[in-house]
């Protein structure tokens, strides 16, 4: 077995969008978040007999969230408001594969040597993700909302990882 343990991570991030009104009634949008690279230096051990190997060995280690493009338009009336959005993400450009380096090799391959190389290959898929959302006002001082939003299925069973979470498809809110 092995654990991993990340140092604190930190990262800078943009988003920019723009939004025109086409009529009273009606607003376009655009807006783009730009990819993240995370730091995710930390600590691994693996399990063994050597007791040296006991307090763990450093780990090299960094994530790419992916950009994120968003189009959409908003129908507005005096209470209500429907809005329509499209996302795509590009997350096979991120999650392809996760790739660990250790600064000890301690990975036992199953022809026998040992590696610093740890990966998990994860071929995750790009997502167009669909969604509208509703709102009314009833006074001033209540406003309801509901959303829907799909988007297919990211992860292919060969890239299940135990260290990243899992995609659901169908989100209601």
């Amino acid at each position: 077995g092995i654990r991993y343990q990340s140092d604190n991570a930190y990262t800078m991030g943009g988003k920019i969008g723009i939004s025109h009104n086409v009529t009273d009634h009606i607003r376009i949008a655009y807006s783009y978040v730009m990819r993240n690279v995370i730091p995710l230096d930390g600590t691994m051990k693996v399990d063994g007999y050597a007791p040296e190997r006991s307090f763990g060995t450093r780990v090299s280690r960094y994530m790419i969230w992916p950009d994120k493009h968003t189009a959409g338009i908003a129908f507005i009336g005096d209470r209500f408001l429907v809005d329509i959005d499209i996302k795509y993400i590009p997350w096979s450009q991120s999650f392809n594969s996760s790739k660990f380096i250790l600064a000890s090799p301690w990975v036992r391959t199953p022809l026998g040597f040992e590696t610093n190389l740890f990966q998990f290959n994860l071929r995750w898929k790009d997502q167009i993700i669909y969604s509208i959302g509703c709102e009314y006002k009833w006074n001033e001082w209540f406003t309801s909302r509901a959303g829907y939003s799909y988007g297919k299925d990211i992860i292919p069973a060969s890239g299940v990882s135990p260290m990243l979470g899992a995609s659901i498809e169908h989100h209601l809110a």
